[in-house]
């Protein structure tokens, strides 16, 4: 994987605490840079106030914005218990709410499904053990699109609950995913881009300090861009 190099706002960076990364490497045509946009208005109530006051932009190949992603400040840390096989996040509770993207263009989900230009809430959700998702990934962690104006609690939810409210997105049974993946190496300049040279992913990778615990975060990777190699 090659970490794209850094392009920094400063009064974007002191509104979130945060450096941003966007391509300049050989190859690296993505590029993520300073959004000082507020949240959307669709996004609104205890949802919207758990959210920091800008944000952060994709551009595609071309330099058109492809989404814009919000992340929440902080999170509520998960109970401390052993977490299912195949599951990396275990600092975050099944259903936690974790920030709103807005795509200005039609997409493709982790699935290569279409994902219409709109704003959504991404919430965690727990990929089931069963035959019918054997191989999508090499974890069961993903981030579930639902529609801002269905997604109103900020309490954590069960995956079957975001599921029911993310089929609006796809408009079939199964849900609008993005995975999340472990991410390592270097964590001090982050959220960043990182070109997944491999598979092709753009993969944002970030943290999400957790609330009451000091200097402590969850650390995750949400691939924007790239789908399932069976999809």
């Amino acid at each position: 994987m090659t970490v794209l190099s850094v392009a920094r706002d400063s009064l974007s960076a002191l509104a979130l605490g945060y450096a941003f990364l966007c391509g300049s490497a050989a190859g690296a045509e993505y590029k993520l840079e300073p959004l000082k946009d507020k949240p959307p208005a669709e996004v609104s109530g205890p949802l919207g106030e758990a959210l920091p006051a800008a944000g952060f932009r994709l551009l595609d190949k071309k330099g058109m914005p492809l989404v814009d992603v919000w992340l929440r400040k902080e999170i509520p840390a998960a109970p401390s218990k052993k977490p299912p096989p195949g599951i990396k996040f275990e600092e975050v509770s099944e259903g936690t709410f974790l920030g709103v993207a807005r795509f200005h263009q039609k997409h493709f989900d982790f699935k290569n499904k279409p994902i219409p230009s709109g704003t959504y809430t991404l919430r965690l959700g727990v990929q089931p053990s069963d035959g019918d998702h054997l191989g999508v990934s090499e974890t069961r962690d993903f981030a579930l699109l639902s529609p801002a104006a269905a997604d109103k609690s900020l309490a954590p939810m069960p995956t079957s609950e975001v599921v029911k409210m993310s089929c609006q997105v796809s408009g079939t049974k199964h849900p609008a995913v993005l995975w999340l993946k472990p991410m390592s190496g270097d964590a001090k300049d982050l959220p960043a881009l990182v070109h997944q040279e491999d598979r092709e992913y753009e993969v944002l990778d970030f943290r999400l300090p957790l609330a009451g615990e000091k200097e402590k975060a969850a650390r995750l990777g949400l691939v924007l861009v790239g789908t399932a190699p069976d999809a």
